[in-house]
């Protein structure tokens, strides 16, 4: 399937949580045509065997990137592990704002949560960890690497377009929150910059 879809001149990429790849299967997708691989860091914890698997596939692959939901826990294990990270070469790191669903709303039920135009049900501290991200790179200097702020409002504005290919659907997967919520949270959250 990867070879037809390349065949046809489309960019494509697959996302992995990396634990059952190989030098084998990694060379096998980048020799169909598979141009970019993403890695969900978040799903290991940033486990040391899905790093190592990130830098074998810099040499196979014309992106490497990494996609996972911001959450303290990927957060945190990232920040530990960041020059091993970064040593990978990868390319670009999104930073994917997570949503709420029956499954996973359980988890988050002291933290203060928003939805986003009548779409996607989220933690609030999901969208400070980016801003914690950029602010890390920007004081350490990153090099060569992109990051990416996936938020709520890109994937509504993605959602909207007029693009079939690549659209989704941005919609709650949950009962959506009273707007009341939103605010209070905002009340309680501290926006105040650092000095």
């Amino acid at each position: 399937m990867i070879r037809f879809v390349h065949d046809l001149g489309i960019h494509q990429h697959m996302y992995t949580n990396g634990t059952l790849c190989t030098e084998q299967n990694l060379k096998e997708l980048a020799d169909a045509g598979l141009e970019e691989i993403r890695f969900n860091l978040a799903a290991t914890h940033c486990a040391t065997r899905v790093i190592e698997a990130m830098a074998m596939a810099r040499d196979l692959f014309q992106y490497v990137c990494i996609e996972s939901p911001m959450v303290p826990a990927y957060f945190d294990a990232f920040v530990r592990k960041r020059e091993q990270i970064l040593a990978t070469g990868v390319d670009h790191i999104h930073c994917a704002e997570l949503h709420l669903n029956k499954n996973n709303i359980g988890n988050y039920a002291r933290e203060e949560l928003y939805q986003y135009n009548d779409g996607y049900v989220s933690p609030m501290s999901s969208r400070r960890l980016t801003y914690d991200l950029l602010d890390l790179a920007v004081q350490e200097g990153w090099q060569d690497v992109v990051i990416h702020d996936c938020s709520n409002e890109i994937k509504f504005l993605r959602g909207v377009s007029d693009e079939a290919l690549g659209s989704i659907q941005y919609e709650s997967e949950i009962d959506g929150l009273p707007i009341t919520w939103f605010r209070d949270a905002l009340k309680k959250y501290d926006f105040s910059a650092p000095s």
